[in-house]
């Protein structure tokens, strides 16, 4: 889990991967004259795999030979864009449904904590307890990290 947020912030920050979508949007949008689809803002990330097997006309190299081959004459600064990008290999073997059911339980977890919370500072009547305080204090900070984890 931890591999996949610090993935996750190594994507957002790397200004080469960046540009290098920046690259591939302009092919699209370069493929795309003339149809309804020219000059669009962003494309579906499951296109990437496409890259591949998307052939020129003499079926002979990929837009992904193409992007390469641009990427090594004309902006061969993003060649190494892969360095900015250490854990995205190792949060790759993350399960998405493990990650799913792993943020269910955190929910149901702080869920009751807030019902138990709430029944406890109902039913106490001392002053000096600070039980209810410290543990709201903890639910606070949970549910803070929780919501920022379903952001990512």
């Amino acid at each position: 889990m931890v591999a996949a947020t610090v993935a996750c912030q190594e994507i957002r920050s790397s200004q080469k991967f960046c540009r290098i979508l920046e690259l591939i949007l302009l092919f699209g949008n370069i493929l795309n004259t003339g149809s309804r689809n020219e000059q669009s803002v962003g494309f579906d990330i499951s296109y990437l795999p496409k890259l591949g097997s998307t052939k020129d006309r003499n079926n002979k190299g990929s837009l992904m030979t193409f992007l390469v081959e641009i990427i090594e004459t004309s902006h061969p600064e993003l060649i190494n864009f892969h360095a900015d990008l250490l854990h995205v290999d190792e949060a790759s073997t993350v399960s998405v449904v493990n990650v799913q059911k792993v943020l269910r339980q955190i929910e149901n977890s702080l869920k009751m904590l807030e019902n138990d919370l709430k029944d406890t500072s109902e039913q106490n009547t001392d002053p000096n307890d600070k039980f209810t305080d410290s543990l709201g204090a903890f639910c606070t900070t949970a549910r803070t990290e929780y919501n920022q984890l379903l952001a990512m």
